[in-house]
């Protein structure tokens, strides 16, 4: 059915689309999937990446329906774009921006309508290929790695753990026991990553030791310093004239 449908892909999309997660909401009269973003790639580039989910899912329903999906809202959180005149000819349903979450909203009583292309050899045969991929990528040995690829993305000061968690789909309480798990906590890796942006702006001149302090979230240049000294052994200031 289309229900099962988009909870697999609520489920399982980030196994082919790191850059998404999804999540199935409904109420009485409508329900529909929120697309939570997990990495930002650009402007243009988030633009395009959504447009292509949107279709695809648009595709998905219009599949099942037999018909054009009329009756969905479709919501982006960007601004209308400078080639929003064409968005008619692409998309079936009315459509939104400036959303606070990316969404695709339908009628309910499309929940139990079977998928005409439906092939249960087959979907049991996916089901296992995704479910083993969905357990290597979630691994001890793969979590570092995407935490710190979302922290890079996140800008110089990082993210909190419950930021994180959120963009991993995760409770913060989980989070924290899988990193123990492996041997780490949240507070090193963003240790490590504020190291490695503190290093990186020091080397620019354009920057003083205050703005690179507020750039990484300390609200006193002070804990900086401390903080600086710690991971170098010396102040900002004499690391900057010693390079």
């Amino acid at each position: 059915t289309l229900a099962v449908s988009f909870a697999l892909m609520a489920r399982y999309g980030h196994v082919r689309s790191p850059w998404f997660r999804l999540r199935v909401e409904r109420d009485a009269h409508q329900w529909g999937i929120v697309v939570q973003r997990q990495l930002r790639l650009g402007v243009d580039v988030d633009i395009a990446l959504l447009e292509v989910l949107l279709l695809s899912a648009q595709a998905l329903v219009e599949t099942v329906l037999g018909r054009a999906m009329h009756e969905a809202a479709i919501a982006c959180d960007y601004p209308a774009p400078a080639w929003v005149d064409r968005y008619p000819d692409v998309f079936n349903s009315t459509v939104s921006f400036d959303a606070e979450r990316p969404s695709i909203r339908m009628p309910v009583d499309w929940l139990a309508l079977p998928c005409p292309l439906a092939d249960a050899a087959l979907y049991q045969l996916a089901l296992g290929r995704l479910e083993s991929e969905r357990r290597r990528l979630e691994s001890g040995d793969h979590l570092q790695a995407r935490i710190e690829v979302l922290l890079a993305a996140a800008g110089d000061a990082g993210l909190s753990l419950t930021e994180l968690a959120e963009r991993l789909n995760l409770s913060r309480r989980t989070l924290i026991r899988r990193l123990a798990d492996t041997g780490t906590t949240f507070g090193a890796l963003l240790d490590r990553h504020q190291m490695r942006r503190a290093e990186a702006l020091l080397a620019d001149p354009g920057y003083s030791a205050s703005e690179v302090a507020y750039r990484l979230g300390y609200s006193d240049p002070a804990n900086f310093a401390r903080a600086f000294r710690r991971w170098f052994g010396e102040t900002p200031g004499n690391y900057r004239r010693r390079i």
